[in-house]
């Protein structure tokens, strides 16, 4: 009779525990998104092995000294994922408010 009893009662918490049915999103939308990040990707993968010597091209054009490059070179490279940790929670609202793909479509434009 106990175990009866314990049976009913963990149905009852399980009930009252339940998650409601949260939507799934369309798998229409998980290319495009890979596509998106692709091409993100892949621009910030092109830029970044020429970005030592366009900076040691601008130092030297406009007369600074080769000694800050390296300085320079990391700047540049950290700024990308500052501003991204930074400036993600404001695109993830935006989205929310205006939708997915249009902002995915709006930062990929510039």
């Amino acid at each position: 009779m106990d175990t009866n009893r314990c049976n009913e009662r963990a149905v009852e918490m399980s009930e009252r525990l339940r998650v409601p049915h949260v939507p799934q999103p369309r798998s229409g939308n998980l290319p495009i998104l890979f596509i998106c990040t692709f091409v993100v990707m892949m621009g910030f993968g092109i830029v970044m092995p020429v970005i030592p010597f366009f900076t040691e091209r601008l130092a030297r054009a406009t007369g600074l000294s080769g000694k800050n490059i390296p300085l320079h070179v990391g700047f540049l490279t950290a700024i990308y994922p500052l501003m991204q940790f930074l400036l993600a929670p404001l695109w993830g609202r935006q989205s929310d408010r205006v939708g997915r793909k249009r902002m995915l479509l709006f930062g990929i434009a510039g």
